[in-house]
């Protein structure tokens, strides 16, 4: 979980390789000194020292930024070290990012190691429980320089970036006592991949994480009030960070979505039976799909087609026109049986 990680977006720099490499220096009360990662025990009121040093592996002078970040948990399940937005979970007590760590910006010359150092203080207020943070590391200027190539070419194509990220853990207080909990905040449409689709934000507030890739979800939709599962979706071997929360999407694929109330369930199970953290949550929460956003989930052209109005109209007139074709039918032997009575009347008579 806390190997360095590497942004999938690549800066041509350095004969064409990443241009600068990243390494963790731990403090002395680290127990692992061989890391490339932070793994502290601290007590509320304690502080430590963390360095990251930087080797800048071109022929120039570079400038470095390395910003402390919070790990959260991406949609498909995975902790992540690469998060700059200032977006928190509303259940996150301890942010990292606001426990001493600066953003920094340093030039390092070539073929040089510069080191980025900061203080990390945990509040001596009572806390227990895991704060996942780390820091990220980039270059602008080699951003630069790769933006300015590609302008020079002409390209359209998209500038690619490398970016490091070394994880942060602090086991604050007794942090065996908290345990991971998670519940469905909210379900909202969507459109995903140019089909309806529905969301359900779930949330771990728990300041403890679920790790390994241990975790499966099962989420299905219903109409409210029916036990009929109209679509539903199975995410399996998933992490989640503490104080955090994720997507879990249901995709009405190219079926049509219709407006009106409906209801989330979603069965959460961490590890096996028999193991002695398993668990299962049942998380439940209803939720409307109004008529303004059926409509946008449904502009996918490759939608199937409802025709059952047009068949249901189609039925009715049919009928409609037998009933009239007998009407019409039984109105005209009437008379011709009354014109007949008529004419043999008048013979009689004769």
């Amino acid at each position: 979980m806390f190997t360095i990680g590497i942004v999938t977006n690549r800066v041509q720099a350095a004969d064409d390789g990443i241009g600068f490499q990243v390494k963790a220096v731990p403090p002395a009360q680290q127990e692992d000194q061989n890391s490339n990662y932070f793994k502290l025990n601290l007590a509320p009121g304690q502080s430590t020292q963390m360095s990251v040093d930087v080797l800048n592996e071109t022929n120039q002078a570079q400038s470095f930024r390395v910003r402390p970040i919070v790990a959260v948990t991406n949609d498909q399940g995975a902790i992540i070290y690469t998060d700059t937005s200032k977006s928190r979970d509303s259940s996150l007590k301890l942010d990292f990012s606001k426990l001493g760590p600066e953003t920094k910006v340093f030039k390092v010359p070539a073929g040089r190691i510069g080191r980025y150092t900061t203080d990390v203080t945990v509040p001596n207020q009572p806390f227990n429980g895991m704060v996942l943070g780390g820091f990220f590391v980039d270059s602008p200027s080699l951003n630069q320089t790769a933006e300015r190539q590609k302008r020079s070419k002409n390209s359209l194509q998209l500038t690619n970036q490398y970016g490091f990220a070394i994880g942060a853990q602090l086991n604050v207080g007794n942090v065996a006592a908290v345990k991971p909990d998670l519940r469905l905040q909210v379900v909202h449409p969507t459109v995903l991949d140019q089909k309806g689709a529905v969301q359900g934000v779930v949330q771990n507030f728990k300041a403890n994480a679920i790790q390994s890739h241990r975790l499966n979800m099962h989420a299905r939709v219903y109409k409210r009030g029916s036990n009929k599962v109209l679509h539903s979706n199975r995410v399996s071997n998933m992490s989640f960070a503490p104080n955090s929360h994720l997507n879990v999407p249901v995709s009405w694929g190219n079926d049509p979505m219709a407006a009106g109330d409906y209801t989330m369930k979603i069965t959460a199970v961490l590890g096996d039976k028999g193991a002695r953290d398993y668990r299962v949550w049942h998380l439940t929460r209803n939720f409307t799909i109004t008529p303004s956003q059926a409509k946008r989930a449904n502009q996918n052209p490759n939608l199937k087609k409802n025709y059952l109005w047009l068949i249901i109209l189609l039925i009715i007139l049919l009928v409609l026109l037998v009933v009239i074709l007998l009407v019409y039918v039984y109105k005209r032997g009437k008379r011709a049986n009354n014109g007949q009575s008529s004419t043999q009347s008048r013979t009689r008579k004769r």
